[in-house]
């Protein structure tokens, strides 16, 4: 009798502890990537997108042209090892840290140095979700995030109306993203 107990207490709460057909995570990470365009880099900074996107592009395939890179891991001076992993990102330096200080002098670099030296390559197509890890005042001088849809375009301030829309700005990525967020925050309060 003492064996059949786990069995009964499996069988009894199978039901409820099944996630097998929980899509949450999946529709969050489809909903950002089907707003990216063609060859963007995606620069995130939240545990949440990054394990969420990373398993949607390296187990699901989907997106494959999208470049996804963890801006916290570039912080470690391990990073270094890992750069060749992105063969598409220049890396103005060793690893990503706080400017004017021993690591930067050192060969590290900041955010603004990492997106002035990949800015041509994406075509303006980088995208960020999550903060920055440090303050960068020549990033805030330089670049402003604009909402697209749960993530964020950096542009160039300097850029006219004219040349944003040549980008491809427009604000119904912002709303395509947003439906799917309906969605999923529907399903999470109806639970």
């Amino acid at each position: 009798a003492i064996l059949c107990l786990p069995l009964f207490a499996h069988k009894q709460n199978y039901s409820i502890s099944d996630q097998s057909d929980t899509m949450h995570f999946r529709n969050y990470a489809l909903s950002i990537l089907d707003t990216l365009p063609m060859n963007s880099l995606f620069i995130i900074n939240y545990d949440q997108q990054w394990t969420s996107i990373r398993y949607m592009q390296e187990c699901e395939g989907v997106r494959p042209d999208i470049t996804s890179v963890n801006l916290s891991m570039m912080s470690y001076l391990w990073w270094e090892s890992k750069r060749f992993l992105y063969d598409k990102i220049v890396f103005p330096g060793t690893h990503y840290t706080r400017g004017n200080t021993i690591p930067w002098i050192n060969g590290g670099f900041t955010f603004s140095e990492f997106i002035n030296a990949n800015v041509n390559q994406y075509n303006e197509n980088i995208f960020i979700g999550g903060k920055l890890n440090y303050d960068d005042p020549q990033y805030d001088e330089k670049y402003e995030e604009i909402p697209h849809g749960l993530v964020r375009r950096i542009v160039n301030r300097s850029l006219s109306n004219e040349e944003r829309s040549k980008i491809g700005y427009s604000e119904h990525y912002r709303l395509d993203s947003l439906a799917w967020w309906r969605v999923v925050s529907g399903y999470l309060s109806a639970n």
